[in-house]
């Protein structure tokens, strides 16, 4: 190095060696993958022998047992969970789970509805025959797409309370003119 007065200068022929402009170095490839899984079951949990209770025993399972909340407890904390002992359709004593330790249907917001709706569909394509299965993604693709969704969102609510609820009580299939039928306000 020379100096002149205060100044430094670097003579290039003195230094060590120049680095070459770096070349990224790959840090993530696409032949390290993994296959993606098709089922959205592998991520979170799967559906709670709970839940296949009720279904078993005919009684309607209210959609908030499907929100991220209530799939936490019901797993994490099944041991505490109160069974309700009832008698189901044909006469036969079960024990089925207590549904007054989960959300109140009615507060479910946006959000939770659509979550729990995507879990209700893992659940309805496992258990459910096609055509059933059908019905309620039908269900659900109706109410998703009705006009204003967020403004008439305590409206849709009530309808998607009501309509699996009536299900339950008499089976009857899908039918979007009759939805559209039931949803007009009466004179």
């Amino acid at each position: 190095m020379a100096a002149e007065g205060n100044h430094e200068t670097i003579n290039p022929s003195s230094s060590s060696t120049i680095i070459p402009p770096s070349v990224p170095k790959i840090l993530f490839s696409s032949t390290n993958d993994q296959p993606a899984s098709s089922s959205t079951t592998d991520y979170g949990f799967r559906t709670h022998p709970f839940n296949i209770q009720l279904a078993q025993n005919k009684v309607h399972i209210p959609l908030r047992l499907f929100t991220t909340y209530s799939t936490n407890k019901i797993h994490k904390e099944s041991t505490s969970i109160i069974q309700n002992i009832v008698y189901n359709s044909i006469g036969t004593k079960c024990h089925i789970t207590n549904l007054s330790l989960f959300p109140n249907k009615k507060k479910i917001d946006i959000t939770d509805w659509h979550e729990a709706w995507n879990q209700y569909h893992t659940f309805v394509n496992t258990y459910y025959n096609v055509i059933g299965s059908k019905q309620w993604r039908d269900h659900y693709i109706f109410l998703s797409k009705q006009d204003n969704f967020w403004l008439n969102f305590p409206a849709i609510l009530k309808f998607d309370i009501e309509q699996p609820t009536w299900y339950a009580l008499d089976l009857k299939e899908y039918s979007e003119e009759l939805y559209l039928i039931s949803s007009r306000p009466s004179n």
